[in-house]
């Protein structure tokens, strides 16, 4: 009996008793995943799958990060990330056309826009120009003055000022500034009214060009003296020629009633 179970274990059967029936066991072949077999799949189904799942895997990372990032934000400002939002647009506002009354007001503010623009320019133009004959003038003066040795206390003329006439010196002054500037005006209050009305005379028979044009050529004078009377009259020595000192000019000073100096021709 011993004999025969250990024959029917040795055959199999998984059983000492003999009178079961002799079966083959059953292998059951367990199907793997489909994802799984690689064995089963073509090359380009393979490389096709491998980059669909490395696509995911950035996918997945991209968006972890900018969740971090979001996070870092909200701890450093304690406000979530603004998100830029584009810009709207709005349509221009519709033009209103012009009456007429409004259009003659347009083009008169252009034309006058025009004008005014004219005037400008010409107003330039005559400052600059005026600019140019004062530096002229003065670096003319200047050059004289250097060419020219002229002795201590020598009035140049066109140096000279209109000061007035509270003194005999200056109403040479004055005297002297209104025939270099060429100023009857100023020139007939620097003298005595008898001296005025022969003086306005003679311009008017000369013309006043030709008179001036010599009295001009005075290049200036040296006040050598002045000796007031005590009747209101004043004899002044002045020297016309800065290199001539013996030539000598005598003028003849009145002290008006207003307490001013005035000149007798």
């Amino acid at each position: 009996m011993d004999r025969i179970l250990r024959r029917n274990w040795s055959l199999g059967t998984g059983s000492y008793f003999s009178n079961e029936p002799k079966t083959k066991p059953r292998i059951t072949r367990v199907k793997k995943p489909e994802a799984l077999q690689f064995g089963f799949m073509k090359p380009h189904q393979v490389t096709t799958f491998v980059s669909g799942l490395v696509f995911v895997g950035l996918i997945a990372a991209l968006g972890m990060r900018q969740r971090q990032i979001g996070a870092l934000q909200i701890g450093a400002t304690g406000q979530a990330p603004v998100q830029d939002v584009a810009p709207v647009t709005r349509p221009a506002p519709a033009e209103v056309p012009l009456t007429d009354s409004e259009l003659r007001d347009l083009l008169s503010l252009r034309r006058d826009v025009a004008r005014l623009r004219q005037d400008k320019s010409k107003l330039e133009a005559l400052q600059a120009e005026n600019t140019r004959l004062r530096t002229a003038i003065t670096n003319a003066a200047t050059s004289e003055a250097k060419r020219v040795a002229v002795p201590e206390g020598y009035l140049i003329a066109n140096r000279a000022q209109f000061v007035g006439f509270a003194t005999p010196q200056d109403a040479l002054q004055s005297f002297l500034w209104s025939i270099r500037n060429r100023d009857t005006n100023a020139l007939f209050q620097v003298l005595t009214p008898a001296s005025a009305t022969m003086l306005a005379e003679v311009i008017a028979r000369q013309g006043p060009d030709d008179f001036f044009k010599g009295a001009s050529k005075m290049p200036g004078f040296l006040i050598r003296s002045v000796q007031e009377n005590g009747d209101g009259k004043a004899f002044a020595e002045i020297q016309i020629d800065p290199h001539n000192p013996s030539r000598v000019e005598k003028f003849r000073l009145e002290h008006d009633d207003k307490g001013m100096w005035r000149l007798e021709m």
